[in-house]
């Protein structure tokens, strides 16, 4: 193999770790009120959550429920979007539906990641 090639497949495969590794940044986080643990899988500074749903014995959000997510800002709490989900160890697991600005939107996941892209409506039944 030329000396190039090699050097642009190492290249590529270093560049494509380290792109895996930014977008795996989740983290668990607890909830507003601090009675519930939630997967967050971009955080960002300001992230604030509540969880309407069952927790399990660990605490974390189980079952169908309602991810409030707020942004922090100057004393005050804007939320920019609310998903209603089925949710397994504080992640979410199936379809999702997601509301933001009046619209609606669902997705699928596993393990708390999007493993579909966002399409318009609520998730089928």
């Amino acid at each position: 193999m030329p000396a190039v090639t090699l050097r642009s497949l190492l290249f590529c495969t270093a560049l494509w770790l380290c792109a895996s590794a930014a977008f795996a940044q989740g983290t668990y986080q607890r909830t507003k009120d601090g009675r519930t643990t939630v997967w967050n899988d971009h955080p960002k500074s300001g992230d604030v959550a509540t969880w309407a749903g069952g927790r399990d014995r660990e605490g974390y959000a189980t079952g169908f429920g309602t991810l409030t997510w707020y942004r922090e800002r100057q004393e005050k709490s804007i939320i920019y979007a609310r998903y209603f989900g089925n949710m397994v160890r504080g992640k979410f697991e199936g379809p999702v539906n997601a509301h933001s600005k009046g619209k609606t939107a669902h997705a699928f996941f596993t393990e708390g990641a999007r493993t579909s892209p966002w399409a318009m409506g609520p998730a089928p039944s």
